[in-house]
């Protein structure tokens, strides 16, 4: 019969090196180094959960993940960033595909609706 076979849904670099997140489209995954306190905190709470589809860092340690269940969390954003999301998310959070964090505040956001 056919494998099932895991591969990676997403790839995020932080504000240093060896910072990394790494998503496995069967919602595992893998990190290393700094990660912004309020994710590492986040990740705690729900119990490490193997249920995400993806994380986003940033260069100023900004963060965003979406869980399978399309629920997304953020922190380290700025203002407009963060009321962009709240704007989006009010009432369904699984309208925001994919958010990309560059430098200087500037992003890239996905999304439906």
């Amino acid at each position: 019969g056919a494998k099932n076979s895991v591969s990676i849904a997403s790839v995020a670099f932080g504000r240093e090196f060896d910072d990394f997140f790494v998503v496995l489209t069967d919602g595992s995954w893998e990190c290393d180094g700094e990660l912004h306190e309020e994710l590492d905190k986040l990740l705690n709470d729900r119990g490490n959960r193997d249920d995400l589809v993806w994380v986003s860092l940033g260069p100023d340690d900004e963060f965003c993940l979406k869980a399978k269940n399309g629920r997304i969390w953020w922190g380290g954003v700025s203002d407009e960033i963060s009321e962009l999301l709240f704007d989006i998310t009010d009432g369904n959070e699984n309208e925001v595909d994919y958010i990309s964090f560059g430098v200087d505040g500037s992003y890239f956001l996905t999304h439906r609706g």
